[in-house]
């Protein structure tokens, strides 16, 4: 039971990674644009 929570919370934090590297990338493209 324990070892469930850890995946479902380490399955979380790399989703999360992965939704902040999509934030940084859809930035970086409007930096690039000067779209604001």
């Amino acid at each position: 039971m324990i070892i469930q929570h850890i995946l479902s919370f380490s399955s979380k934090v790399i989703h999360f990674q992965r939704f902040g590297e999509a934030l940084n990338y859809v930035q970086a493209l409007l930096d690039s644009k000067k779209f604001y």
